[in-house]
């Protein structure tokens, strides 16, 4: 059947309004906000699930913990913490005991230091210092059988038990690690070749084995001690390069110094 040309277009004009009807009475749905994107512009490290809600996508990726803070401890320039000293022959009697006691007058300047002199006293006289010593002798004695040449374990172990410190050992130290523990109020007592240290005041050639505590050090970079081997060893200076070459602890299973073990005794209260 052939239609007229005014029918045609009468026809022609309801099928547009149907479709405009069409469209407005079911739109085309939006895309979702979660919705994939397409490949030229997608975020691959972007989390795209519909599951997923909006506010856990625009949250920060979680960060590894920081590193905790640094102590913000100053390291002076220098220092000399107010050790009292006494020589290991108190009376300025160097027998054959008192050859051999450099390990407890270290340790007992360092006791005096954390805990304090015998009410009344105002320093560490002849009389304090041959008690001390002699009291260390005997725990030395009865615990490990012998007093003379303790290793730096050893007489960490008579510091701790006697004293009541706290003790631990620095192996192969550093001149920083010295500051840094000094900078904490805390000693260093030092096994050492005493031949090795080139101290004038000693009688010629020294002590074979030795022990020193390490109290400050000044803005040279030297290290000031109390020397218990000599009665002028207050605030004896040597040099970083000097306490650690001849740094030795000793070996009971050579009955000598074991130059390549570097170690110290750190004390603390």
């Amino acid at each position: 059947m052939i239609l007229k040309k005014s029918n045609f277009v009468i026809i022609l004009s309801a099928v547009i309004l149907l479709i405009i009807a069409l469209l407005f009475i079911h739109p085309k749905k939006p895309v979702s906000r979660f919705s994939s994107q397409s490949n030229t512009d997608k975020n691959p490290t972007e989390n795209t699930s519909p599951d997923v809600p909006a506010e856990k996508l625009s949250a920060p990726l979680p960060q590894p913990p920081e590193a905790p803070a640094d102590s913000g401890r100053v390291i002076p320039k220098s220092l000399n913490l107010s050790v009292l000293f006494t020589s290991q022959a108190p009376t300025g009697n160097w027998d054959e005991l008192h050859e051999e006691t450099c390990e407890e007058t270290a340790s007992l300047m360092a006791n005096f230091y954390f805990n304090g002199l015998p009410a009344g006293k105002t320093g560490i006289s002849s009389d304090i210092a041959e008690t001390e010593l002699a009291k260390l002798v005997s725990w030395q004695k009865s615990r490990f059988g012998y007093y003379k040449d303790t290793t730096a374990a050893e007489t960490a172990k008579f510091i701790e038990e006697v004293y009541g410190l706290k003790t631990m050992l620095l192996e192969n130290f550093s001149e920083a690690d010295l500051k840094n523990t000094l900078a904490q109020n805390r000693l260093v007592i030092i096994p050492e070749s005493g031949q090795a240290l080139g101290n004038p005041h000693y009688t010629p050639p020294g002590p074979i084995y030795h022990m020193l505590l390490v109290k400050g050090y000044d803005e040279n970079g030297n290290f000031i001690t109390n020397d218990p081997g000599t009665k002028f060893g207050q605030n004896y200076i040597y040099s970083f390069k000097i306490l650690f070459e001849s740094a030795a602890d000793w070996d009971h299973t050579t009955n000598n110094i074991n130059l390549k073990q570097k170690v110290a005794i750190v004390v603390w209260k």
